[in-house]
């Protein structure tokens, strides 16, 4: 099971899985003198987008496929299984991961532009 701390200030809520994750999202509005119902719902609809956003930095996981753009490659994607090797992880920090192989081929589209 995951460590879960959800953390409030500033109007920022910050959530962080297992202390390696982390997302954020703002409350979109001070709270005043409407109902604190109200208010509940705002800071519960930014925990939502922070957790879903914290989920998101947290794929690929093992197992998980994903594509690269590949410029050398007719296709100008690669298929890869992430195992959470060295170059999976480098891939991952420079952000060269994707989910679809639409848009590994978009990103190898735009690193050909830049050479062009």
């Amino acid at each position: 099971m995951s460590n879960i701390n959800i953390e409030i200030s500033n109007n920022v809520v910050v959530v962080s899985i297992d202390n390696k994750y982390c997302g954020t999202s703002v409350i979109p509005k001070e709270y005043n003198d409407e109902p604190v119902s109200v208010f509940v719902g705002h800071v519960s609809d930014c925990i939502a987008k922070a957790i879903e956003d914290t989920k998101e930095k947290m794929w690929p996981e093992k197992g998980d496929v994903y594509y690269i753009p590949t410029i050398s490659n007719c296709n100008l994607c690669g298929e890869l299984t992430y195992g959470d090797d060295y170059f999976d992880r480098l891939y991952k920090k420079r952000g060269l991961i994707f989910k679809t192989k639409e848009e590994a081929i978009e990103a190898a589209k735009k690193m050909l532009e830049v050479v062009k």
